[in-house]
């Protein structure tokens, strides 16, 4: 039993990871064909574009195996490789003082609007609204937020009962990069989310973590949101246990 608890710490370790530089090298655009291509030529082991789909969109109970993980690390090598080997210029232009300026107010008052949305929950409609002030909806940053809120729900948890000490604060900010009509931020973050089961009066998952994240910011019409955001916590530390009770 201890060989295969650790064997499924390192698994979820390197999962994250994969999919974290899959996402990344998406945004630079490269497609998953293309990512294959690349890792096979740097690892001397064949990917393929159906490969990074699948590891893109890894389950948690999934290529647990020793030799899958041997597999998966060979591929985070390849992936982490490529990555760093990006040119660093890659035809991206500086942001301006008035868009840093800009951008990085309308980050804060997006986030402010996302925990809004926490602390009204079961009646959160309203509050979902003004959420799409700030995202594109069909981004995939708005749409995992949909879910966390869905999955609250159903677990009956709530942020409001009296005295709930829950907040989150951003540390800093920092817009690394523009192509075309995408923005690229940066920024440190701290939250705390104190989720409380009424019917048993007790706080039933706590969600501490620091973190550091990066949003991609898309202008259409005139008018900027985020379309994605990636980001990881420590292990058994998210806003949902693996396995739920």
């Amino acid at each position: 039993m201890k060989n295969y608890r650790f064997m499924e710490h390192t698994y979820e370790e390197i999962r994250t990871k994969i999919r974290s530089l899959i996402e990344n090298l998406e945004m630079q655009k490269y497609s998953q064909a293309e990512i294959a291509k690349e890792i096979s030529q740097i690892t001397d082991v064949n990917f393929y574009a159906k490969d990074i789909n699948l590891l893109k969109n890894l389950s948690n109970n999934r290529w647990e195996r020793t030799s899958k993980i041997e597999k998966l690390k060979t591929c985070y090598i390849g992936l982490r490789k490529l990555y760093k080997n990006i040119p660093s210029s890659n035809n991206y232009a500086q942001a301006t003082p008035k868009e840093i300026k800009s951008l990085t107010n309308f980050l804060q008052k997006a986030q402010e609007a996302e925990f809004a949305v926490y602390k009204s929950i079961p009646n959160h409609s309203e509050a979902l609204k003004t959420l799409e002030k700030y995202f594109h909806t069909d981004g995939s940053a708005y749409k995992n937020l949909v879910k966390v809120v869905n999955r609250v729900i159903a677990r009956n948890w709530s942020l409001n009962d009296y005295e709930n000490p829950s907040y989150f604060e951003i540390i800093d900010v920092r817009i690394t990069r523009k192509k075309d009509k995408l923005y690229f931020l940066e920024s440190e973050e701290f939250w705390f989310l104190k989720w409380y089961l009424e019917a048993e009066g007790i706080y039933a998952r706590t969600y501490e973590t620091y973190n550091k994240q990066l949003y991609v910011l898309e202008e259409r019409d005139g008018i900027i949101k985020i379309l994605k955001n990636i980001y990881s916590s420590p292990k058994n530390n998210d806003i949902f246990p693996i396995s739920p009770k």
